[in-house]
């Protein structure tokens, strides 16, 4: 917790109790615990914040590869009915399965 060992913590948990006393360690210890809680909470929506304006900004960034991949579809189809022999085989995952399993093609 809080990268403390256990030894550490029984030690600051004494210590909170002699310093504090009984009657008041309770109240610190919810007291801390809701702060605890408020800064999880600002530390997401700080998160939420950067991640929401920095996605457009990786899109921008991946939208000319993207772009450049869809331009290679032609040219991988062509390569691939240049392979299997004929211009349908780049329509047909099932012949192409074929060919690569020596299987005969089921119609």
């Amino acid at each position: 917790m809080f990268g403390l060992s256990m030894a550490e913590v029984i030690v600051a948990a004494t210590v909170a109790l002699v310093l504090l006393g009984p009657d008041k360690l309770p109240k610190v210890m919810r007291a801390l615990a809701r702060l605890y809680a408020y800064l999880g909470k600002i530390k997401d929506e700080f998160n939420k914040a950067v991640e929401a304006n920095l996605a457009p900004l990786e899109k921008e960034k991946f939208l000319p590869e993207l772009e450049n991949l869809k331009n290679l579809k032609p040219e991988m189809e062509k390569t691939l009915s240049s392979l299997l022999g004929s211009p349908q085989a780049a329509d047909s995952p099932k012949k192409l399965e074929a060919t690569q399993n020596n299987k005969p093609q089921e119609t």
